[in-house]
């Protein structure tokens, strides 16, 4: 006989998944984590219900644990549509996990490895566009990130160490024109920094220290002119 379980969530969980792609939380993940196998399997298939009783999770169990890929669907449509799809290997999190919009496209992809992020996460708008890209290493960011916006222009490269902003950064504005170009050393600017208007003309250059503005600034008109120093110290 197929065991139920009825799973009730906290609301911040209900109104998550009503503005899906908004939160890069992994509320899916979590989610499907707490889901406890309490009695047998159908056929080694374990399945869970919303409070309303439509199908909420369903996924193979090999010794009263999680293993293979599980399915969580929208509350209320009876197993038609998917909200993730989540690869177990005894009851932890384990390769990669896909999320989708209410609307069936993908949301979100991302890569796990023993239950912690590790490898690539990649973002998706609603209409197909790509809104992020990055790595992971033992659940933090490293390497190159990057940012798009829904016009599929690119919002921002930067690189990534130990979960910190740490080396060069480009910022560009939604018309695809630079925004601002510099370094980073563990999330705080320093060294030379330029940025520019939405025409890709340059405004301001100069040197950061730990985020603070140092040494002699330039500043610059609409057209490219200089018109003025101002020094920081």
């Amino acid at each position: 006989m197929r065991k139920s379980k009825i799973v009730l969530l906290p609301l911040s969980i209900v109104i998550f998944f009503s503005c899906m792609g908004g939160n890069m939380k992994d509320v899916a993940a979590d989610l499907s984590r707490d889901i406890k196998i309490t009695g047998p399997a159908n056929a080694g298939l374990y399945k869970t219900y919303w409070p309303d009783r439509s199908l909420m999770a369903e996924g193979p169990v090999i010794s009263n644990k999680k293993t293979g890929l599980w399915k969580i669907y929208y509350e209320g449509t009876d197993g038609k549509k998917i909200m993730a799809e989540i690869n177990f290997k005894e009851d932890v999190t384990d390769g990669e996990m896909k999320e989708y919009y209410p609307s069936g496209r993908l949301m979100r992809k991302t890569t796990y490895k023993n239950g912690i992020l590790n490898g690539a996460r990649t973002v998706f708008y609603e209409t197909g566009f790509g809104k992020l890209e990055e790595h992971y290493r033992d659940g933090k960011k490293w390497g190159k990130s990057f940012e798009y916006y829904e016009n599929g222009n690119t919002r921002e490269n930067s690189y990534f160490q130990d979960g910190l902003r740490h080396g060069m950064s480009t910022a560009f504005h939604p018309n695809g024109k630079r925004k601002s170009f510099g370094r980073y050393l563990m999330e705080k600017k320093n060294g030379m920094w330029e940025f520019y208007s939405e025409q890709g003309v340059i405004e301001s250059r100069g040197n950061y220290k730990d985020d603070e503005r140092t040494g002699v600034w330039s500043f610059y008109d609409t057209k490219g002119v200089k018109v003025g120093e101002k020094k920081y110290d």
